[in-house]
């Protein structure tokens, strides 16, 4: 089972085997657009993320957390 099923585009990943994906550089830089934006990752150890000031405000507007930190346990 997989919990969460990422979505790959193809017209990035079409040239990289399934074995060198978590070290690709597509990996490396994730593109969202959620309320909060990723301003660093600690591999194993945390996920550091923004309020994105540009989320739209019939979607809830910025979030009223200025940052939110996600920690690997």
């Amino acid at each position: 089972a997989v919990p969460l099923l990422p979505l790959l585009p193809a017209h990035r990943l079409d040239s990289v085997p399934p074995e060198r994906l978590r070290s690709a550089a597509f990996n490396r830089a994730p593109v969202g657009n959620g309320p909060f934006r990723l301003v660093e990752q600690r591999a194993g150890d945390r996920w550091i993320f923004a309020a994105n000031d540009a989320f739209p405000d019939g979607l809830g507007g910025r979030p009223r957390l200025d940052r939110l930190v996600w920690r690997t346990v």
